[in-house]
């Protein structure tokens, strides 16, 4: 097990608050004559208002009236916590508890800003300082959950990468910030998501509530990371390097440049590979398909805490085949805003499969570079326009030049 970090939500998890937001939201929308039902709203929390209102009301009703609801949102919900208090889950300070005697880091990861903590904190009669080591809000992130921001914010607060962390949250949204950011998540079911909701997001283990989180707690930290592998910056880059060196493998014989390479649990290479479709005639041979079929070549095996790199993001072919084999872990270079697979795939539901922790953007705009210089050299006429149209899709820092809508269904 090679966490070294929970990552807590707030309303929802923490504190007994999802009804409030909800009916503060229906006093708002009310408040500009627009008639939304409860479960309408119940689906969207766990999100922050940036993203709640133009899901619910659309994007033409958020450009007009999008910060005069929430702020009337705010001022709602301010007036029923007042009024009616806000109360801690049973089991917080157990699990916390629990967490640091596991010799785990702790902190906040929430959607809401700076201001609601303060107002729960003055209701629950205590300060989330005190009870975890770092905090991270909605004012530390671009866009709210399920968005990665919030959750990447605590990372770097904590100074831990998100693959050696795990978030505890309600809310479809937690899980699937986690996963955006490369996190596990473990779902507790005192939300508005159920359990086949949450399995689907990419939750690794979820429980019923605090109090039997604190019980299963070195199951859940077990399934959360399966390795031995200390991720830090240093052998992530590494292991990237390994796919680097497969890509440039792959040029020399006239492939693109995409390499991939296999790690087991404890960090050993297993194989490399890179595309070799033009070579086979075979538009499946694909630098993962290519690493897959040297390891199985070599009689090695992929077992618990197996990495995939790839210096590409995976199709939804080359991920299929990684729940397949039940990778722990994927890590890519350069996005491919066209065609990656993260945005489209679903978690398993096999028991010997699982969604892999995902984690881009490793080396991207090194990667990204390899496209460049390729192009550079002259490829076959059937090889550019893939090429041409990553890189007008990509900047050169190798991040995405049209920002993918975030969107779970509920």
């Amino acid at each position: 097990m090679t966490l070294r970090a929970l990552l807590l939500d707030v309303d929802g998890t923490l504190v007994d608050t999802n009804e409030a937001h909800v009916l503060a939201w229906l006093e708002a929308f009310k408040a500009s004559s627009y008639r939304v039902g409860h479960d309408r709203i119940a689906k969207e929390i766990g999100k922050g208002g940036d993203l709640l209102v133009p899901d619910v009301l659309g994007r033409d009703v958020d450009a007009k009236e999008g910060d005069t609801l929430r702020k009337a949102h705010a001022g709602f919900y301010k007036k029923r916590i007042e009024r009616d208090g806000a109360s801690l889950f049973p089991g917080v300070d157990a699990l916390l508890d629990a967490i640091r005697a596991a010799g785990l880091a702790t902190a906040i990861a929430t959607s809401s800003s700076k201001d609601d903590l303060a107002l729960l904190e003055r209701a629950i009669g205590r300060t989330f300082a005190s009870m975890v080591d770092k905090i991270a809000t909605g004012d530390d992130a671009e866009v709210s959950k399920p968005a990665p921001h919030v959750v990447e914010a605590a990372c770097k607060k904590l100074g831990v990468d998100p693959l050696a962390c795990a978030l505890v949250g309600d809310s479809l949204f937690d899980a699937g910030a986690a996963r955006r950011a490369g996190a596990a998540s473990i779902g507790v079911l005192q939300g508005f998501a159920n359990r086949e909701q949450l399995i689907d997001v990419g939750a690794r283990f979820i429980v019923g509530d605090l109090g039997h989180l604190c019980a299963e707690l070195p199951r859940a930290l077990a399934a959360c990371s399966q390795g031995e592998i200390r991720f830090d910056r240093a052998p992530i880059d590494a292991m990237m390097g390994h796919a680097i060196e497969a890509a440039h493998a792959g040029v020399a014989e006239g492939e693109a440049p995409i390499g991939a390479a296999l790690f087991d649990g404890s960090g050993a290479l297993l194989a490399s590979g890179h595309n070799r479709a033009r070579a086979t005639r075979n538009l499946t041979e694909h630098a993962e398909m290519d690493a897959f079929r040297r390891v199985a070549a070599a009689a090695k095996d992929i077992g618990k805490g197996t990495v995939l790199v790839s210096t590409l993001e995976p199709c939804v072919m080359c991920l299929g085949a990684a729940m397949v084999a039940s990778i722990d872990v994927v890590i890519y270079g350069l996005a491919a805003p066209a065609d990656g697979g993260t945005e489209r795939i679903h978690a398993p539901r096999g028991p010997e499969s699982i969604l892999p922790r995902i984690r881009g953007r490793v080396r991207a705009a090194e990667t990204r570079q390899l496209f460049v210089d390729w192009l550079a050299q002259g490829p076959a006429p059937e090889q550019r326009p893939y090429a041409e149209q990553l890189l007008a899709e990509t900047t050169p820092e190798g991040e995405p030049r049209e920002k993918t809508e975030i969107k779970i269904e509920s």
